[in-house]
């Protein structure tokens, strides 16, 4: 009897990793329309807590996000690592401010798992996959559940 190979091709897809404090994140690529060094963020007043402010991207007003604080984690300073990762989410722009921007890597589709029910401190709920790399876990955001929506 002859043995039987099937080619199975698992899907590959990459994804920008970022920290908040150790724990290491991503979000796909193909979510984020960039990463930049734009810190000069304004207050809004009256907003909620998670809210950062605003900032001017090229003459456009983009709400940044402060993760820690909408991810439940305790509030920093803003360092010359911090970095705005700018999405486009339904139309709207929107920014995340993270502590340190690390790496694109390329994920199989095969080697991750679904996320567990919180990681350390942060709810479950903030996360849609995770992937165990050699030395650390990967958890890849839900940015549904992060932008509130």
């Amino acid at each position: 009897m002859k043995k039987k190979f099937i080619n199975t091709v698992a899907a590959e897809f990459e994804i920008a990793t970022f920290y908040l404090d150790d724990y290491f994140l991503g979000i796909k690529i193909e979510a984020i329309q960039e990463i930049n060094r734009n810190l000069k963020i304004t207050k809004v007043y009256h907003a909620d807590e998670h809210i950062a402010g605003v900032i001017n991207l090229r003459g456009d007003v983009i709400t940044v996000i402060d993760l820690r604080r909408k991810l439940g984690l305790k509030q920093k300073n803003i360092t010359e690592n911090s970095r705005n990762i700018i999405l486009d989410y339904e139309g709207n722009r929107v920014g995340l401010l993270v502590d340190k921007i690390e790496d694109i890597i390329t994920v199989n589709e095969a080697d991750i798992a679904p996320p567990p029910p919180n990681l350390g401190e942060i709810e479950g709920k903030y996360f849609v996959k995770v992937l165990k790399l050699k030395d650390k876990l990967l958890a890849a955001l839900n940015i549904d559940a992060v932008l509130g929506i």
